[in-house]
């Protein structure tokens, strides 16, 4: 990963490509619209003239399944007017559906002529459409829209035209005055303008969802490239906050050493004792820096998901009062009362026992840094039937809102200058905290009434022990 030392350099780098995330939310929504508008266009567009299509082949079949036409009506000439008894007795060659109109073709037995005759117009209200479909085809133009469906523009009315060539050993007839003709070809014409308009409505519909969409996904675009930029920036502050902090702590203790050992070179002729002072300080920071250094390990061991963890069952009780033990004599010393309150149940979990002292003893540790001759130190332990919880709490100078929020960041100190008085890096919490949630457990903070900081620290409590020995077992985390 790239490194960044000053956070300008980054943000440079954003503001060079700050409109790459908005533009690609944009085509990600702009190509899901498209995507989700043409299927339904050509579903609507394949589906649209189904019902027509299926009306007109259902009276097509009806009229060749009864194999004839018999009906009375006086012949039409192309062009012509059709004139249709008023008793025209079965109705079969009638549409039924007042948006169609039938024409049968038929050549004329006397004269050899192809003629046509329409039925179906008095279904129709509009005279235009009458007038439009009162004419005649020549026989030879059927031969391409033979049983093929066709919308065509008839005056003004989009059509749906369908052309069905009879079988000459049909007996399919027609009766024409007092003569029966044998139907050649029949076709079909059925206004389709509600279709039509239907798709035509849902084409204008489906551009102004693309003009909504196309704002929406200008204003989402631009509202998610922020909000995933956010962690990434967070991350790298923290990141440049890191570097920083830890060179300036790798710094201090290196200038005082240079320093010390500068002065004992300066006087060649000092004897061990008189350089002892400046000796004592050199180590007491490279102290400070190997703890420095090996808590900057764990830190970034933790960040490459690194660390390994042996994992075996223990005793907490037992674990838990021999890591309080060497503290007790340690508080004596230093004038503050540390008292440790077990669990009268046994308590077996889960855990690497190395990893499990260490954050105890961070916590400790903090405790009596921050407390004052005559202040306490309890430590108590509580369990449920799932979990158990380690109370470190103290009676010291406590912490205030803020540094709660805070408390487990990195290098994160309320007073950073208390950290050269106490030795403290910044770190022992943050990795408190990091080999807590390592192991399936938490840590919090909170004030401990009147006076004083509390940390619990809980870890899932191991329901059937086998309290035996155990291998252990190396995991990944």
């Amino acid at each position: 990963m790239r490194r960044y030392k000053r956070e300008d350099a980054f943000e440079r780098i954003l503001k060079k490509y700050k409109y790459t995330y908005s533009i690609g939310f944009i085509l990600l929504f702009l190509a899901l619209t498209f995507l989700l508008g043409l299927s339904a266009y050509i579903a609507i567009s394949s589906n649209y003239l189904s019902s027509a299509k299926t009306s007109v082949k259902s009276f097509i079949n009806s009229l060749v399944d009864n194999n004839r036409i018999n009906d009375n009506f006086s012949p039409g000439e192309p062009g012509g007017e059709i004139t249709e008894p008023e008793d025209r007795g079965q109705n079969a060659v009638i549409p039924q559906d007042p948006r169609m109109v039938a024409q049968y073709f038929y050549n004329d037995s006397s004269t050899g002529e192809v003629k046509s005759v329409i039925l179906g117009l008095g279904n129709n209200s509009s005279s235009n459409i009458k007038e439009a479909y009162t004419y005649a085809y020549d026989v030879r133009d059927f031969n391409e829209d033979c049983r093929q469906f066709k919308v065509k523009d008839i005056n003004g009315f989009s059509t749906l035209t369908y052309t069905e060539k009879v079988d000459s050993n049909s007996n399919l007839k027609i009766n024409v005055g007092l003569d029966s003709q044998k139907v050649t070809y029949i076709k079909v014409y059925m206004n389709v303008e509600g279709e039509e308009s239907t798709r035509t409505q849902f084409i204008n519909i489906y551009l102004v969802c693309v003009f909504v969409m196309l704002v929406l996904s200008i204003a989402a675009g631009t509202i998610m490239a922020r909000q995933s930029i956010k962690p990434l920036r967070a991350f790298v502050k923290k990141q440049i906050d890191f570097v920083n902090d830890a060179s300036h702590e790798l710094r201090t203790p290196l200038a005082v050493v240079q320093s010390k050992i500068e002065n004992i070179l300066a006087n060649p002729n000092q004897s061990v004792f008189e350089a002892s002072e400046s000796l004592a300080i050199s180590l007491n920071e490279i102290n400070r820096l190997n703890k420095l250094t090996s808590e900057l390990l764990t830190l970034a061991r933790n960040d490459r998901d690194n660390i390994k963890l042996n994992l075996e069952e223990i005793n907490i009780n037992d674990a838990l009062k021999k890591i309080v033990e060497p503290f007790l004599e340690i508080a004596q010393i230093q004038d503050r009362r540390l008292n440790y309150v077990g669990c009268q149940d046994e308590i077996y979990a889960y855990l690497d026992l190395d990893k499990f002292k260490q954050i105890i003893i961070i916590n400790i540790d903090n405790a009596l840094k921050y407390t004052e001759a005559g202040d306490d130190i309890n430590i108590s332990l509580y369990a449920t039937n799932s979990e158990f919880t380690i109370e470190i709490a103290d009676t010291g100078i406590g912490i205030s809102e803020q540094t709660k929020e805070h408390i487990f960041e990195r290098f994160y100190r309320e007073d950073k200058a208390r950290s050269r008085e106490t030795g403290g890096t910044g770190l022992g919490l943050a990795i408190a905290y990091t080999l807590t949630n390592l192991q399936k457990g938490r840590i919090s903070v909170d004030h401990n009434m009147p006076k004083g900081t509390k940390f619990n620290i809980t870890f899932p409590r191991l329901k059937n022990p086998r309290k035996e020995d155990n291998k252990n077992e190396t995991t990944n985390e």
